[in-house]
């Protein structure tokens, strides 16, 4: 997950950016839930642009 998290963080192409222990932002400032299942990497839309909600 770490090395994943890296990879966004460093990405300059509008892709997903990492903000916290399993949390992501798009270029639009919607935040995304990133976990892994049976080994992928899963992304879901927490569908707000506040960070503090997304953390919840």
């Amino acid at each position: 997950m770490e090395s994943y998290a890296k990879n966004m963080a460093e990405s300059t192409d509008g892709a997903l950016r990492y903000v916290g222990e399993c949390l992501s932002r798009s270029h639009n400032d919607k935040y995304y839930a990133l976990v892994k299942v049976s080994g992928k990497q899963i992304r879901r839309s927490l569908k707000t642009t506040d960070l503090a909600l997304a953390k919840e």
